[in-house]
């Protein structure tokens, strides 16, 4: 059985201050080294083959700290860059909420349709995710009678990316993109059963 897991970068300064990433290299603070440390602790038991990440920071310094410490390659995929923000980059998220909150509404019920000014479409980011993880599970297919994926691997990811691939293999879409209900858990453990989702 092919197992990924979503893990989330370490946190950030822009995280702290409640700001918008997008594609800007931020790099981790003093407490993301600290959740990366944790983050390989938890995921030492699943003996991952390998980890993807994302070019940007934080994601390739967490899949590299977590690469060097549990003994596992990193390769970068370009396809999980973060959603570009454009314009809203560097802003805080209660910002955009406050000075635009038709905008923020929709960005939480229809997130598909917004897109920030000189930025990109979240449909657009999911076009190249989708086609992304679709040829990472392909690669990983494993052809013969039981024709199951046999592998466990990692994927560092910014948080939007992560969500786009939550709901492309499990059909459940998450509304929450800005993630200001409650933080969310640093791994999510998901099983690919076949490669009839990697379209």
């Amino acid at each position: 059985m092919f197992k990924m897991i979503l893990i989330r970068p370490g946190s950030t300064d822009f995280d702290s201050q409640g700001r918008i990433q997008g594609n800007l290299d931020v790099p981790l603070n003093s407490q993301g080294s600290a959740e990366v440390a944790d983050l390989a602790s938890e995921l030492a038991p699943h003996s991952l083959d390998v980890i993807y990440s994302a070019k940007c920071e934080p994601s390739a310094g967490t899949a590299d700290a977590l690469a060097e410490r549990l003994g596992v390659k990193v390769k970068r995929l370009e396809g999980l860059r973060n959603v570009d923000h454009g314009l809203w980059q560097g802003m805080c998220v209660e910002e955009v909420r406050r000075t635009q909150p038709w905008v923020f509404k929709a960005s939480r019920s229809t997130p598909e349709c917004i897109c920030p000014p000189h930025g990109e479409t979240m449909q657009s980011a999911q076009e190249r995710v989708v086609h992304s993880i679709s040829k990472l599970i392909r690669k990983f297919t494993v052809t013969g009678s039981n024709g199951k994926l046999t592998a466990t691997v990692g994927v560092v990811a910014p948080t939007p990316v992560l969500h786009l691939i939550h709901t492309m293999l499990t059909d459940e879409p998450t509304v929450d993109f800005w993630e200001t209900d409650e933080k969310p858990d640093p791994i999510e453990i998901l099983e690919v059963h076949s490669p009839s989702n990697a379209t």
